[in-house]
């Protein structure tokens, strides 16, 4: 399975994040734990220096002892790539609502219960941002809007104007 996450599942995807957040930001970036020596030295590795006691990479965070603070040594966290969703989400909180109360209930019903909608558009600020899935539903709704209402049919400027 670690080979498969490695060359197929979870490592490419995480590394064409990795490239499209540091070409945004004009970075070149370097991850020295890829090298291909160090990944071959690790395949040769009892599973016990992989993981021990319920603690994963384990002859890493003992080979960084003296080297990283024991706070991130020690996290269980991983912290990945993470969005300002839920600021993105707050500050367009007033758009957010009109478009729960003016979405299409028989453009909706397919994908989720429009009835729903009401409720979340009552929620206090703080708690409409936090609902899980909200932003995907931003996006079904808009999507659904932009190709699916035949009553919304939008020219091209329009369109271009709905771009953040």
């Amino acid at each position: 399975m670690l080979y498969t996450d490695l060359t197929s599942l979870s490592l490419p995807k995480l590394l064409r994040y990795e490239d499209r957040n540091s070409m945004a930001f004009s970075l070149e970036s370097r991850l020295p734990f890829l090298d291909y020596r160090l990944v071959e030295f690790v395949y040769t590795l009892p599973a016990e220096d992989l993981i021990s006691n319920g603690w994963s990479k384990w002859i890493f965070r003992q080979s960084m002892k003296g080297v990283l603070p024991e706070s991130i040594r020690w996290r269980r966290s991983k912290l990945g790539f993470p969005t300002p969703e839920e600021k993105w989400l707050y500050t367009g909180r007033d758009y957010i609502r009109q478009l729960l109360s003016t979405s299409d209930p028989d453009l909706l019903s397919p994908y989720i219960q429009p009835q729903l909608l009401p409720q979340l558009s009552d929620l206090p600020d703080q708690e409409l941002v936090k609902v899980p899935g909200l932003w995907r539903l931003v996006n079904l709704i808009l999507w659904l809007d932009i190709y699916m209402n035949p009553k919304s049919v939008k020219s091209p400027d329009e369109l271009q104007s709905l771009v953040i």
